[in-house]
């Protein structure tokens, strides 16, 4: 598995954690998406026309580098899903209905077109519901370390563990 930066695994946390997920055992990629990223309680919202095939992200800010930044979390988020998508370590299972727009505050005075493949993505994965392998679970409950990881931090501990003792033996057989 490669190593995830500091904003994906504040996704995959959110995710893990979701109470929707600890329930259910899935969560609507919906739900995910306006408890986390969008919605009322978000600088921005993503407005989805199945009609004419686009996609927009409404973000309330005029500034253009909030904008942007408000961008790059999520391209980043739909880049994440869609690469754990293909690897099989998540799956999008189920389709709900088409979707006309997401729900939540439309910002009109900054709308930026998400174009292709992440649009296309979010036009078919909308409506479905997003299912974590054990694998995924596993990895963030660990802290992002895989099991070889994890195995190879307990042998050096063990290691020096070792050589502390048998230190600690040669010196006390030296003075007794």
């Amino acid at each position: 598995m490669r190593n995830f930066s500091k904003e994906e695994k504040n996704i995959l946390n959110q995710l893990i954690n979701s109470n929707t997920l600890k329930i259910e055992g899935m969560i609507l990629f919906e739900v995910f998406l306006e408890d986390y990223f969008f919605g009322d309680e978000h600088d921005s919202n993503i407005y989805v026309n199945s009609d004419t095939r686009e996609v927009f992200l409404s973000i309330k800010s005029n500034d253009v580098v909030k904008r942007r930044k408000e961008t790059v979390r999520v391209i980043v988020m739909v880049n994440l899903l869609m690469e754990l998508m293909n690897l099989g370590i998540i799956s999008f299972i189920g389709k709900e209905n088409e979707i006309k727009k997401c729900s939540g505050q439309q910002y009109n005075n900054a709308l930026v077109k998400i174009d292709q493949p992440i649009s296309s993505f979010l036009l078919e994965k909308l409506g479905s519901f997003i299912l974590p392998s054990e694998e995924l679970r596993v990895l963030v409950n660990n802290n992002f370390k895989n099991s070889e990881e994890i195995r190879h931090r307990q042998t050096m501990i063990l290691a020096i563990v070792a050589i502390a003792v048998s230190l600690l033996i040669g010196l006390l057989g030296i003075f007794f």
